[in-house]
């Protein structure tokens, strides 16, 4: 984070906003930081990981339902970090730095409830002496009312704690033969890819439509294509999908295509976000098991060739007011090609893009980049044509006319689409 408090305890994000994640070099990768009074659309509970308000980091959720824990990392937060409630689980793979997390704050550190919680895994074992620097802080490091655990140890671990000098340690007081090893990563089977039905963007949402695609080897259907009309069913020619989210939910996503080697579908809104396994099922056989994190809003758009070339109309306004459509699009000779939109004719040219992963979007927190050039978005959500179809609206600046393909990028939640384009004359 670049300034402010990470507060543990109370809402980070107004509701829809799903997680707050620091990148690489930040860094919290692959965790999370909720609050405590979360809900499913805002955060969800992490009750798999650890409990409600917790860090998790570089977890992955694996097909029992456990977890496996990922490499240490360090948390580098500018200013304060304070922790009112839920777990700090700070993770120990060895004796130096880098083999265990670090959280380092560059004002103070105040855990004032809640558990900090010391998690041993890939197989390191402490001995005697050993002493790990888990929090530094250029102010003070205050830790009160808070509670002490550890898990992945043998019977028998004692450790003391220590603060001083803006440090928190903590000393193995003695030796134990083993760590409790951590569950094997989940692995994906039967699946070359699962991802967006539109651009092939990896980010999934709830409302938004998925494709997933065999692997080499593997059938998901013995009949022929299928491509059925609305309400989709769950089941075609006996291939379905079924989607359990982290709660160990489990539901079954409504179908829109089905053939041999791919099936298109409808992740319900009723998913939670976080991690879920979609598992595809033909007939009474498993074909194949895939790891998806759900997000509030996983922006993509959808192309109609090879050339990523924009699914889209555009609205000319005439300087009289009047308003006729435009198709970015031609058919030649059977191929789907640019068509150029001339701005010129237009005192002002509105572009209606479609995609998938934008139900909780708005136009006030969404943006749309014209190569460098930012749009005017007038709205972003639901398209209203079938479930999991949304659109944006966004005006195209007068200043492009004449630039030819212009790529054309999407971002939302913090979050961005995949790359399309349209020419401009």
């Amino acid at each position: 984070m670049s300034k402010g408090q990470l507060i543990i305890g109370t809402p980070l994000q107004p509701a829809g906003l799903g997680w707050v994640t620091v990148g690489t070099g930040g860094t919290l990768d692959g965790g999370w930081i909720c609050p405590a009074d979360s809900t499913a659309k805002d955060c969800p509970p992490f009750s798999l990981y650890s409990p409600i308000g917790s860090k998790v980091i570089g977890s992955v959720l694996n097909s029992d339902g456990t977890v496996s824990v990922g490499d240490p990392t360090t948390i580098n937060i500018s200013q304060d970090f304070q922790q009112t409630s839920g777990t700090l689980d700070l993770q120990i793979y060895g004796t130096q730095p880098g083999q265990y997390d670090q959280l380092i704050a560059g004002g103070s550190i105040q855990i004032t409830g809640g558990t900090v919680q010391f998690d041993f895994g890939n197989g390191f074992a402490p001995a005697a002496g050993n002493v790990f620097n888990l929090l530094t802080a250029s102010g003070a490091v205050s830790i009160s009312g808070a509670t002490f655990t550890y898990q992945g140890l043998a019977s028998g671990f004692n450790y003391t704690t220590g603060m001083s000098g803006g440090q928190f340690n903590l000393t193995a007081q003695n030796s134990v033969a083993s760590t409790t090893s951590p569950p094997a990563p989940f692995v994906s089977t039967g699946i070359s890819q699962l991802s967006s039905a539109a651009g092939g963007v990896p980010a999934l949402a709830p409302g938004s439509l998925a494709s997933v695609f065999a692997a080499s080897g593997t059938r998901y259907s013995s009949g022929q294509p299928s491509a059925p009309g609305l309400p989709w069913p769950t089941s075609i020619n006996g291939t379905s999908v079924t989607i359990v989210d982290f709660t160990n939910a489990s539901t079954a996503a409504p179908l829109t295509y089905v053939s041999s080697n791919q099936v298109n579908f409808q992740i319900p809104d009723t998913v939670a976000l976080g991690p879920a396994i979609v598992t595809v099922t033909s007939g009474t056989e498993t074909v194949a098991t895939g790891l998806v994190t759900l997000t509030t809003l996983a922006p993509s758009l959808f192309t109609l060739n090879s050339s990523n070339l924009a699914a889209a109309y555009a609205a000319c306004v005439s300087p009289s007011g009047a308003i006729t459509t435009e198709t970015p699009f031609q058919a030649v000779s059977g191929t789907i090609e640019a068509q150029a939109l001339n701005l010129g004719a237009c005192s002002e040219t509105i572009l209606e893009l479609y995609g998938t992963g934008l139900d909780y979007a708005t136009a006030s927190g969404t943006q749309v980049m014209f190569g460098e050039v930012a749009g005017t978005v007038q709205y972003a959500g639901p398209g209203g044509g079938f479930p999991g179809l949304d659109q944006i609206n966004v005006v195209i600046p007068q200043s492009l006319a004449g630039k030819g393909s212009v790529p054309i990028m999407v971002s939302t939640g913090g979050m961005t689409s995949n790359a399309v384009n349209v020419t401009i004359q």
